[in-house]
């Protein structure tokens, strides 16, 4: 692999803020005269921007908000207890007498579309959550490194090639995240065919000849696409990645063909 290519793949670790201060020179320097890696940069930064902009308005009322930050505050003060609050909490924050509202269960282990995306949705809206929280009650004399995270790093890179002839031009790039005792697959491509009626782009990691549903997603019109998956401890240290085209989003075992792959 040639100097140029391994930088290259240093685009999502830089929009991530993840660089030594001397790599993020050297990539900016790359960048300057790198045309694909500044169409990959800004097409990062416009997901991340239109986040707030895909978000529903929605008024909460009074009764929902105290009952949003008493989570919170046992959240504080037991969190052993958060998993098993955050089932009651997601079922209190629904009203039965909405008719709008419609309660739907989620595909187990599915990525969702633009996974990044919602991810990023997530983050906003819980900062959010907790921000109302700890100002409306003045929630400053907790110590803030009991809620500290782990700082999360990139342990892996992979480069997936293109499959399929009809495809020449797909490519893509696959970091594992980790951070503390939790693995995230985080999968970038671009030059895809874009995705028609039911279609869906699958993901599919194998482990010592076992295969595993890594999720789905689909492409924009440019033929680009974004989905992170969190990996369980059967699926870490894998040893290949492959995407097909699918008819649908519902499959267990591939049944399109083989577009990209490490």
């Amino acid at each position: 692999m040639t100097e140029r290519n391994n930088l290259c793949e240093q685009v999502f670790p830089y929009f991530l803020k993840e660089l030594s201060p001397e790599d993020e020179e050297t990539f900016e320097h790359h960048l300057r005269s790198c045309h694909s890696c500044r169409d990959e940069l800004v097409e990062l930064q416009q997901i991340w921007q239109a986040l707030p902009f895909e978000m529903e308005e929605v008024e909460i009322q009074e009764s929902v908000k105290a009952q949003m930050l008493n989570n919170i505050l046992q959240d504080i003060h037991d969190p052993m207890n958060s998993a098993e609050r955050a089932v009651i909490m997601d079922q209190e924050l629904i009203p039965e007498a909405n008719p709008l509202v419609q309660k739907k269960r989620p595909s187990t282990r599915r990525s969702r579309l633009w996974s990044f995306a919602a991810a990023g949705i997530a983050c906003i809206m819980v900062g959010a959550t907790v921000g109302w929280g700890l100002n409306e009650y003045g929630l400053i004399h907790y110590p803030l490194e009991s809620k500290i995270a782990a700082p999360a790093q990139v342990i892996e890179q992979y480069t997936l090639k293109a499959f399929d002839p009809n495809m020449p031009a797909a490519n893509g790039h696959c970091w594992i995240k980790q951070q503390g005792q939790q693995q995230q697959l985080v999968l970038q491509v671009n030059g895809l065919k874009e995705n028609a009626e039911d279609q869906a782009y699958q993901v599919w990691i194998v482990k010592k000849g076992t295969r595993f549903n890594g999720g789905t997603f689909r492409v924009n019109e440019k033929g680009s696409g974004v989905l992170t998956y969190d990996l369980n401890p059967m699926e870490s240290e894998f040893d290949t990645i492959g995407i097909t085209l699918e008819p649908d989003a519902l499959g267990t075992k591939p049944r399109g063909k083989k577009v990209l792959g490490s």
